[in-house]
């Protein structure tokens, strides 16, 4: 039996729902990016993935998969798997305030958690769009380069830390992770900054026009739209105040400032499943399906491109 607290703030979120209808989109889109986590639980980590033949498994071909990210698939299926639980984790966070009082959508740390599943999704974007296989490669092994340099940083100052104890410290791990930057560097490693990934993700996808999208972006200019969207969600992350001030204390153009967010997050976010699965999927493949039966037209339209054999 609810308590008379729990029915009174369950009336007030329904009045806020009816008050300002940007809150339900928020909520809406919440809950489709919600839907993502099977994917990221189940999909890559199952045994048959990739398939066998796939763009993805040749792309893994060479030695790279030693190292961690582990590989092409590494660089691209982690990112994804942590942007999607950015996403779950705004499901968490907007649940729980039809719960609670006072009436607080935290628009801080939603904006922030948006923010990081743009990075982690443009990241595996950046990493996979080109047609190119070698580019690929190269590009995944750039993002390996980045984690096991921040790796040997992490592992210098636990060294620090122990010779203060007047312990030896991680000796072994360092020398393979110093072996690691080297076999990285032969191999050419491209790398580009956070930003300019998610530009350059926002610009592929205005240029390879997902199916499953059409109806909702139109005409927009979705690249755009990236960059807009990730520059308003950064600003919050950096403790920049602009945009609230732009919104002022008008509740309704803060949902609507999240609820822009949020969608343009799902999409994106929905882009990379979507391509890592285009990498991932062979003609008459039998591996068990994870994703939402949306992406299915996009995955569709985006095998042909790196369904060639070499």
């Amino acid at each position: 039996m609810w308590s008379d607290a729990v029915v009174l703030r369950k009336a007030i979120y329904s009045l806020g729902l009816a008050q300002h209808p940007p809150l339900g989109r928020v909520v809406s889109r919440v809950e489709r990016g919600c839907t993502l986590i099977n994917w990221s639980m189940r999909g890559p980590t199952a045994p048959d993935f990739p398939d066998s033949d796939s763009s993805l498994a040749r792309d893994d071909a060479p030695a790279l998969p030693e190292i961690p990210p582990r590989g092409v698939v590494g660089a691209a299926v982690g990112p994804i798997m942590w942007a999607t639980d950015q996403l779950s984790a705004l499901h968490i966070l907007t649940d729980q305030v039809a719960h609670t009082m006072p009436f607080n959508h935290h628009a801080a740390s939603f904006m922030s958690l948006c923010r990081t599943a743009f990075e982690c999704s443009s990241q595996a974007i950046w990493v996979m769009s080109s047609p190119d296989r070698e580019i690929r490669r190269r590009r995944a092994a750039g993002m390996s380069l980045a984690n096991v340099g921040d790796a040997k940083r992490y592992l210098d100052g636990e060294i620090s830390l122990a010779l203060g104890r007047g312990e030896p410290g991680p000796t072994l791990e360092r020398d393979e992770v110093q072996g690691w930057i080297a076999e990285l560097n032969r191999l050419g490693p491209q790398s580009a900054k956070p930003t300019a990934r998610v530009i350059a993700a926002g610009r592929w996808i205005q240029d390879n026009s997902p199916p499953h999208l059409a109806a909702e972006i139109g005409s927009r200019p979705i690249g755009l739209l990236v960059e807009q969207q990730y520059n308003v969600c950064s600003s919050f992350s950096h403790g920049e105040t602009w945009p609230a001030t732009l919104v002022g204390g008008d509740i309704s153009s803060m949902f609507s400032m999240m609820a822009d967010a949020i969608a343009v997050a799902v999409y994106v976010t929905e882009c990379a499943v979507a391509l890592i699965e285009a990498h991932a999927t062979t003609t008459g493949s039998t591996r068990a399906i994870h994703y939402p039966d949306r992406l299915s037209s996009t995955i569709r339209a985006w095998q042909p491109i790196y369904s060639w054999t070499d």
